[in-house]
């Protein structure tokens, strides 16, 4: 039985990422990466650089949209290690969520309005 499910995550593994850098010529690992560091730099913002984070973000947010065309790619919907990817990702999106205004649409990541606080 053991056997069955190795072999099953393996076969899983392998065609998450070759899925995943098919559909976005990343591997899992960076997409994660990126995002991070996205996230990362918008928490230590400033709003003195805002114009230089409007024009940064719509380049950078192309990370995320790269991200939702995995989520929502058909052929690895049952992959066990897609479960894993979105739990990240699901952090991941509340902590970026904190930095836009429109958040409460459904694709917020295709048009994001930024907000600015003073620190």
């Amino acid at each position: 039985m053991d056997t069955t499910k190795d072999e099953k995550y393996w076969k899983d593994y392998t065609e998450f990422i070759n899925e995943v850098e098919k559909l976005t010529e990343l591997s899992p690992a960076e997409l994660l990466s990126r995002y991070k560091m996205l996230i990362e730099e918008l928490n230590d913002a400033d709003e003195d650089y805002y114009l230089e984070w409007k024009y940064e973000l719509g380049y950078d947010l192309w990370t995320r949209q790269k991200i939702q065309k995995v989520i929502d790619h058909k052929l690895i919907s049952e992959n066990v290690l897609l479960k894993n990817f979105k739990e990240q990702i699901e952090k991941m999106d509340l902590e970026l969520k904190k930095h836009i205004l429109n958040s409460d649409r459904n694709d917020w990541w295709n048009n994001i309005e930024l907000k600015f606080e003073r620190k």
